[in-house]
Parts: C-alpha cells; sequence; structure tokens
C-alpha cells in the first residue's frame, strides 16, 4: 500500500511540475496570437482626372470619366468613384453625399487608373470631381464642369 501511495505522490510530482514547464509557452504562444499587425498606410495620396475632359456634351450622350489615383505604397482602398450632379459644390466639407449622383465605385489597390461611363440625365452644367478614400481619409480632384446642350 505504501509503494501505491509512493507511486501516486510521484505521478502527481511529475504531473505538476510537467503543468509548470509548459504554462510560460502557452503564455508566449497566446502573446504571439493577440499581437495586432499593422499596414503600411500611404505617406502620399493624390487624385486626378486622366485626360482632358471634353467642355460640352450633347444630351443622351454618354461621358466616359477616366481619373488616376496614385500613392506612394500599394494600399487597398475603400472606395473610389466620380460623384456628379448639377450644383456648384464648394471644396469645404465636401463628403460622399455632397453631389446627387455617383458613377460605378470601386474597391481596390491604388496606384491604379479607373474609368466609368455616366450618361448625363439632363441639360445644364454637370459639375464632377473624382474621389477616394485611402484608410479613412477623402482625397478629390477640383471640381469641374462639362456642358450638357
Amino acid at each position: 500500500m505504501k509503494k501505491a501511495l509512493f507511486a501516486v505522490l510521484i505521478l502527481f510530482v511529475l504531473f505538476i511540475s510537467a503543468c509548470a514547464q509548459t504554462q510560460p509557452l502557452t503564455e508566449n504562444k497566446v502573446q504571439e496570437e493577440t499581437e495586432v499587425k499593422t499596414e503600411a498606410v500611404p505617406a502620399k495620396v493624390s487624385i486626378n482626372f486622366d485626360g482632358v475632359l471634353p467642355t460640352h456634351i450633347k444630351l443622351g450622350d454618354s461621358l466616359v470619366l477616366t481619373w488616376k489615383v496614385n500613392s506612394d505604397i500599394t494600399f487597398n482602398t475603400e472606395h473610389t468613384a466620380v460623384h456628379y450632379g448639377y450644383d456648384r459644390v464648394a471644396d469645404e466639407g465636401l463628403t460622399d453625399k455632397s453631389y446627387t449622383y455617383l458613377s460605378s465605385p470601386y474597391s481596390n489597390t491604388i496606384p491604379r487608373t479607373f474609368e466609368s461611363t455616366i450618361k448625363p440625365l439632363k441639360a445644364g452644367p454637370l459639375r464632377l470631381r473624382a474621389h477616394v478614400n485611402v484608410n479613412g481619409v477623402d482625397y478629390w480632384t477640383e471640381e469641374k464642369t462639362v456642358n450638357v446642350d
């Protein structure tokens, strides 16, 4: 009986010492899993219409819009599109809701050139800006005007 009790005691001690030795490894593993990887964010972003926009188009004609988003590193954008409408919008306080209409939006890597076709719905001065959102920051072109006759 004493031998059996002694054997159980030895096994218990060995079990406790094995657990004590593996615990720091478990803590290190948990620490490694909880480390957050940070993605590099572009330091420089610019957006411009690519090529020359026409000054006039006829009502019913399509307008092909091409814009280029540049950045110092490759990065995934949350949104880029051309926003447009018939009212002038000031540079200050622009939001993604500042214009009535929106071209087909993209979510893609930059730098890249994007293209979208729109068809103005009425005659008048069509105001438009290309827009990109990079890491929660909005970038806009200057407002351009295409007269729809």
